[in-house]
């Protein structure tokens, strides 16, 4: 068989690309299997929409050489096949990219209330104020304030007592919905284009944190009361229920009758929060949170359902 120098040529280039598309093939099929994965992780089904090879099964170097026309034919199918691989590839590096992106914010965030954990807040906050103290930081870091924000839900315990663990985590799950959407809703209060901006974390137990960036110390008491306020509009009804459980008890007095009429006095009516707020002037993240956490015990005292701003001096 008198082979020309060019068919020699293409079926060598033909073998090369067909061991290139073989290569991403097992890219596609390695990363379609971590998607999986990732999704597993997420609790999301998810449905592949599986991958069709173009190339047909292996043709050999005899096959190749057997026919010219057909060799051209075979290098025309090998390079579409090779097109579609590498866009398929492409397409799922990004879903890849995006999953791996969502498993890593929800490992950073608190299960419950899907707020940042402890430690990952106290990460983001303590970079904050490293930021602050930059000497190259941002016109509106410079000009504007740093400030912490401390929610605590009232009487939680004797609300734990009165519904039970799995309603406790109702409404904390509940305030931190409230925090969210105002931290990071579209029409949030702490909103970038408007030169304020924040994160919220779960410190722990039925307290809540966010630290905020915005032009005065008046303006983190204004964002602090809007927030307390969310609460307590958008929070859970306890009434009902309560006065239901009341007229069944047998004995008053106990953490159902002194969380429906609350410790201070007031009718329980409603969940809500106390809030504490400081502002940043110098030290450390641990100095801000003490000062915040001294004003969130001093609107305990004044009142629950109220909020106390202090100024780090």
């Amino acid at each position: 068989m008198d082979l020309s120098k060019e068919a020699l040529v293409l079926a060598d280039y033909y073998t090369r690309r067909a061991l290139e598309v073989n290569r991403i093939e097992g890219e596609i099929s390695s990363a379609e299997a971590s998607i999986g994965k990732m999704y597993d992780i997420l609790g999301m089904p998810f449905e592949g929409e599986g991958y069709t090879s173009l190339v047909s099964e292996p043709v050999s170097l005899e096959e190749l050489l057997s026919s010219e026309e057909g060799l051209r034919g075979k290098v025309s199918q090998i390079n579409d096949a090779y097109d579609n691989a590498v866009k398929i590839r492409e397409q799922q590096q990004k879903v890849l990219a995006e999953v791996e992106g969502k498993v890593t914010e929800v490992v950073r965030l608190d299960g419950l209330t899907h707020l940042y954990r402890k430690d990952v807040f106290l990460a983001l906050f303590d970079k904050e104020i490293q930021r602050k103290n930059s000497p190259h930081r941002r016109t509106e870091d410079a000009e504007g304030i740093l400030g912490l924000i401390i929610l605590d839900i009232d009487n939680f315990k004797l609300y734990n007592d009165s519904y039970g663990y799995t309603q406790g985590d109702v409404a904390i799950r509940s305030v931190a919905e409230v925090v969210n959407h105002q931290v990071r809703g579209e029409n949030d209060l702490i909103a970038r284009t408007k030169g304020y901006y924040g994160e919220g974390g779960r410190f722990g137990g039925e307290e809540l944190m966010i630290f905020v960036h915005c032009h005065t110390a008046k303006d983190l008491g204004s964002i602090a009361e809007r927030l307390r306020q969310a609460v307590y509009n958008n929070s859970l009804d306890t009434s009902a229920k309560l006065a239901d459980i009341s007229a069944k008890m047998e004995k008053p007095g106990n953490a159902y009758e002194a969380y429906y009429h609350g410790v201070d006095g007031r009718n329980a009516e409603k969940v809500s929060v106390s809030v504490g707020c400081a502002v940043y002037r110098n030290g450390e993240s641990k100095q801000l949170i003490k000062t915040a956490n001294q004003a969130l015990k001093k609107a305990k005292l004044t009142r629950n359902c109220t909020v106390c701003a202090w100024e780090a001096a």
